[in-house]
């Protein structure tokens, strides 16, 4: 294990570098000065790269020199107004960094759907199905990492509610952006086509809904206490969500897809 970690360590160590010099760090802990100006001279040269730009131009002047004036302006800035022990504006700084690091997160989501589809069409699976596991297991992993580890150091409110704050804004603001972008170019109404593993997710979805209502009502009623029982509840629902989709897929069942405009 110790010579795969270190392969794994070679071949992570570029795009390790990449992100730290593309993603500035306003944290007194974290802060870097040298490694700040880098980032503020290579973020707008990453994000001509993220949106597929590098050929364009702005008048007679090609995108990538704008970048690079840009970058530099920005790093002079940097370099003339902080100091080597402490940021200045490091609401500023941090702010950079997150807006860089969501272009990183949604770089690397599509890397990973792009393999998801593959994978997919090589095995003869389902997209629906790579969806309902692969996709939503790999999704949710690394919120149910962060919610336990803020649970198990006192925080339980703050878990709780991220558990029901997240998935809420993926389905509502995920869902309404992605729409909105996909059929900006589209005619009015535009038309969605729900599969049969789809229409149970839906399906599944307004029970969700329920069982947060359910969940919340319990947790106040409870002095911020839950009965065991809800934990069996809301992972039988999920199983039963599971085993109905796999039937589904299978042939086993037959859910009827439904056509809808939005």
């Amino acid at each position: 294990s110790n010579v795969f970690g270190k392969i794994l360590y070679v071949m992570e160590t570029p795009f390790t570098i990449l992100r730290r010099i593309t993603c500035p760090l306003g944290g007194e802990e974290e802060w870097n000065k040298g490694l700040a100006v880098a980032s503020f001279f290579f973020l707008p040269l990453f994000v001509l790269v993220y949106l597929q730009a590098f050929d364009a131009s702005v008048g007679h002047m090609p995108a990538w020199a704008m970048c690079v004036i840009v970058g530099a302006v920005a790093a002079s800035v940097v370099y003339f107004t902080c100091s080597d022990e402490s940021p200045r504006l490091p609401v500023l700084i941090s702010f950079f960094g997150f807006a860089s690091a969501t272009l990183w997160m949604d770089m690397v989501a599509n890397e990973l759907v792009a393999i998801i589809k593959t994978l997919g069409v090589i095995l003869d699976i389902n997209q629906d199905i790579m969806g309902l596991t692969v996709m939503s297991w790999a999704n949710s992993v690394g919120d149910l990492v962060a919610d336990i580890k803020v649970a198990k150091q006192g925080y339980a409110s703050m878990a709780a509610t991220a558990c029901f704050a997240g998935p809420m804004f993926n389905q509502l603001i995920g869902l309404g952006v992605g729409f909105l972008l996909h059929s900006s170019g589209e005619p009015s109404p535009y038309p969605v086509n729900l599969s049969g593993n789809n229409l149970l997710s839906f399906s599944f979805r307004e029970a969700y809904f329920v069982a947060i209502a359910a969940t919340v009502a319990l947790f106040m009623k409870g002095e911020r206490q839950l009965p065991r029982i809800m934990f069996f509840i809301l992972i039988g629902g999920y199983v039963l969500f599971m085993i109905l989709s796999i039937l589904q897929q299978f042939g086993v069942i037959n859910v009827h897809g439904i056509g809808s405009n939005v």
